[in-house]
């Protein structure tokens, strides 16, 4: 932002050009090939959706949650 005088905004200057970028997603297919989350093919492929896109946050979402699910 900036101000009367044409200099960037101090609150402004800590923003990264990769926060305003929104984060890429992927559909379920893409994921299951991933070699990220090959270990868990078997519960990616239980938890998310067909022709649903998801990103990297969300599919870690997911997973933390299901595995606290089964601690109770």
């Amino acid at each position: 932002m900036l101000n009367k005088k044409g200099d960037l905004d101090i609150a402004a200057k800590n923003i990264k050009i990769t926060d305003l970028q929104p984060e890429p997603k992927f559909e379920k297919k893409q994921l299951l090939v991933s070699k990220k989350y090959f270990s868990r093919r078997d519960l990616m492929d239980a938890l998310l959706e067909d022709k649903k896109l998801y990103t990297i946050t969300e599919i870690e979402n997911l997973i933390n949650k299901y595995r606290k699910g089964m601690v109770k």
